[in-house]
């Protein structure tokens, strides 16, 4: 388990989050839009309570008086309105794939400036965009194992769980055990909301993407052990 005693920002990461929603979102708003037989609507038609709070929610503006993009009182409105699945397509979209290699990307450039996360990743030297893709392709989307756990992982966590693996000895052999934790810090509800995101990004950040570079770097060690063998 990894120990972090500072508060990191992860600003990157929470802002293409914000970006993606509020595209999902205004994709259907115009398709909302246009079964109003062509009559010019507007943010207050859709959304009388709050228009102001509408249109920025449409353009990914966290400010003001919705510090998480979608407050609790208009999500039912975008989920009913709006022909969504549910609430977790409203938040994370249908395929988190389309979109997976951009968030890896830019959690790691937020992770990178700090020691206690970069140092998982040392020997990859991981400081800019371009490497950050090219190693998202070479050890993960070109080793199945790794997409898919990442992928599944990811899942799990926009479903509000994440499983927290630990070693346990027994008999002196070191052995995995899987937690499954409920890591919603206000509400135990299904899916994840925005509330308090760059906590629940630090949990995806620790329990997820460390664990996997952790993976990573020692299959990359064992790799190399095995050429110098040969």
């Amino acid at each position: 388990m990894v120990k972090v005693k500072f508060t990191p920002k992860f600003d990157r990461t929470c802002d293409l989050i914000y970006s993606l929603a509020a595209k999902r979102i205004s994709y259907k708003y115009e398709k909302w839009a246009e079964k109003k037989n062509n009559i010019k609507t507007t943010h207050g038609d859709f959304y009388p309570d709050n228009r102001n709070l509408f249109g920025n929610i449409l353009k990914g503006d966290n400010l003001g008086d919705n510090p998480y993009l979608i407050t609790p009182k208009i999500l039912p409105v975008l989920l009913n309105e709006l022909d969504f699945n549910d609430e977790n397509e409203i938040f994370w979209g249908e395929d988190v794939k389309i979109y997976l290699e951009d968030l890896f990307t830019c959690l790691v450039l937020d992770m990178k400036n700090y020691r206690e996360y970069s140092k998982h990743w040392s020997d990859f030297k991981l400081d800019n965009d371009l490497k950050i893709r090219d190693f998202y392709q070479e050890y993960i989307v070109a080793k199945p194992d790794n997409f898919e756990k990442f992928v599944d992982d990811f899942v799990d966590f926009t479903y509000n769980t994440y499983f927290d693996s630990r070693m346990i000895e027994t008999d002196g052999v070191f052995k995995p055990i899987e937690q499954d934790k409920c890591i919603n810090l206000k509400n135990k509800t299904e899916f994840l909301s925005f509330t308090y995101l760059p906590q629940k990004i630090k949990i995806l950040a620790e329990k997820i993407v460390i664990p996997l570079m952790d993976s990573i770097s020692l299959e990359r060690l064992l790799d190399q052990n095995i050429k110098q063998d040969e």
